[in-house]
């Protein structure tokens, strides 16, 4: 069976297949408490300045510049740095502040997957569905992936942080479909309206939105088990 024969699933991760039990400003209030315990700085406080000025906030902005993991990370610790320096963290580079959240951020215990999403993930394998990961996350999505487990059923991990585009920019999907060897069926399968359903629509690909109700799209899942009616097999 040639590459275009093949039927492929692009899976979105976070909120989709899988979460990070704390978020970035949780995980950077957690890592300055450590350094700065007397601070008393709270994910509240942090949350704020999360708010802009990261590659998510421009999808329609590539970041070619930043596709290796040190170029990314060196890109967002310039941009807190200055929450740093707010927050009163005068001598965070000294202390390796930033080195520790990259650590404690990308720490493959610090998610888990979704309710259903290993069993999904069998069923369409076993289908004959090929899988693939096309998320914005960290450079060290891979990594994750594996300490999850489920590397044995994702092919492709495709990161926004190492192909320099972030979803729905069209770009991101082109070199998702070029990493499948450009398949005659594709279906995009995530959690949020703008970024995985309307994205994949606007790039040509079917796209069903985990969690969502089909009054948001026509194409909607419940939960993840949900997705293996829909997505039926790849030879139908």
């Amino acid at each position: 069976m040639s590459g275009r024969d093949e039927g492929w699933i692009f899976w979105d991760f976070d909120g989709t297949l899988a979460r990070r039990t704390s978020g970035w400003s949780a995980c950077m209030a957690t890592v300055i408490d450590q350094h700065y315990p007397q601070l008393q700085i709270t994910e509240d406080v942090v949350r704020p300045h999360f708010a802009s000025g990261f590659p998510w906030h421009q999808p329609d902005v590539a970041h070619l510049e930043l596709v290796d993991g040190d170029s990314w990370w060196a890109a967002f610790h310039r941009q807190v740095a200055a929450m740093l320096e707010e927050l009163g963290c005068a001598d965070h580079v000294e202390r390796g502040l930033l080195a520790d959240f990259r650590s404690a951020y990308t720490d493959g215990d610090a998610f888990v997957l979704l309710a259903g999403a290993r069993a999904v993930l069998d069923e369409l394998a076993a289908r004959g569905w090929r899988q693939l990961i096309l998320s914005n996350h960290v450079p060290e999505l891979p990594h994750v992936v594996r300490a999850l487990g489920i590397d044995d059923r994702i092919e492709i991990v495709l990161t926004s942080a190492t192909i320099g585009y972030e979803k729905p920019h069209p770009q991101a999907y082109r070199i998702a479909v070029e990493a499948a060897g450009s398949p005659s069926r594709i279906w995009m399968i995530g959690d949020n309206l703008v970024a995985d359903a309307e994205g994949a629509d606007a790039a040509g690909l079917a796209s069903i939105l985990v969690g969502g109700a089909p009054r948001r799209w026509p194409r909607a899942a419940p939960d993840l088990s949900g997705v293996v009616a829909l997505v039926g097999s790849p030879h139908d």
